[in-house]
């Protein structure tokens, strides 16, 4: 692959491109340490992809919008999953996989590839579950690090935006990324610190899975308007407590941090496709004063409604 500048003696420390595909675009980053592919699939249904792993390299997936399944080709069975809004790390060993969207709107993921000596450079030994992870990893065995998928919460949708959105002069966008990719492999290790023994809490029964769904469906029903919480375990058949207690099981986020996401994503998509003004964005998102809305939506992304809107209509 060649660098975008043309005729240029330097030897850049990087590679990227940009490329459209028949049903989206992708982006991809090449470094010594570090690749990753951002994808965006307008239409996924049916969707595969075989993938050639490279066999050094820890596999990060942020599944921002949809669902997909990595398969193992070899002996035709399933790897891992990663549910819409979740990331995980992973390892697959020699064996190439067959990836499978499982959602019929649009995919949208970011797969960073670190190197194994670079992933585990940061290992600290009271973290049960990362070494278990490391020490499989090192004798080429498939794993993957955390037994349920994190939520994309606020600080990794950032971290993710500064990678793809950043401009920086060339000399200087390698150890931009490898800085960024660095936090979201420290946040990782963080989430497994907050429980040293790395025990998963039970999962919810059936009809409390089904309770949380609805709950969940609630919510963003009522987005313009807002929703108590008192109000909306009262409509499931709960209470505060217990609502609080299984939203965050089932969705890897508590009530207020899975809306406060949802709200920032719909705030993307009407900022780049519509012509709403930002007042008028704000309130569908249920902001009684646009000044709160653009505080949250800067705190969410760094940058004002005005200036991402201006920035993705170029």
């Amino acid at each position: 692959m060649e660098n975008s500048e043309e005729g240029s003696e330097e030897k850049r420390p990087y590679q990227e491109r940009e490329f459209t595909t028949e049903d989206g675009k992708a982006y991809e980053y090449f470094a010594d340490k570090i690749y990753f592919r951002y994808i965006s699939l307008d239409k996924s249904i049916g969707s595969k992809r075989t993938l050639v792993m490279p066999e050094n390299y820890v596999v990060l997936i942020f599944c921002l919008q949809g669902s997909c399944a990595y398969c193992g080709i070899e002996k035709n069975s399933l790897l891992f999953t990663i549910e819409n809004r979740h990331c995980n790390s992973f390892y697959f060993g020699k064996e190439n996989v067959l990836v499978e969207a499982r959602t019929e709107s649009k995919l949208e993921a970011m797969i960073v590839y670190a190197q194994v000596d670079y992933f585990f450079s940061f290992s600290y030994d009271h973290a049960l579950q990362w070494k278990e992870f490391e020490s499989k990893v090192k004798t080429g065995n498939q794993a993957q690090l955390h037994r349920a998928s994190i939520y994309l919460d606020q600080k990794i949708n950032l971290l993710l935006l500064q990678i793809l959105e950043e401009k920086l002069n060339p000399k200087l966008k390698n150890y931009f990324i490898e800085a960024k990719v660095t936090e979201l492999i420290l946040y990782q290790m963080d989430q497994l610190l907050q429980n040293p023994k790395s025990q998963p809490e039970p999962g919810l029964k059936p009809e409390e899975a089904e309770k949380m769904e609805m709950a969940r469906q609630l919510l963003l029903k009522n987005l313009k308007t807002g929703i108590s919480l008192k109000s909306l375990a009262l409509e499931v058949g709960t209470n505060e407590f217990t609502l609080k207690k299984h939203f965050k099981l089932q969705f890897g986020s508590s009530v207020f941090s899975y809306l406060l996401a949802y709200k920032m994503e719909q705030a993307k998509d009407l900022l780049k496709q519509s012509d709403l003004k930002i007042a008028e964005i704000a309130e569908e998102l249920g902001y009684q004063h646009p000044t709160h809305f653009s505080a949250a939506f800067k705190k969410a992304t760094g940058m004002l409604p005005k200036a991402y809107r201006e920035q993705h209509l170029k």
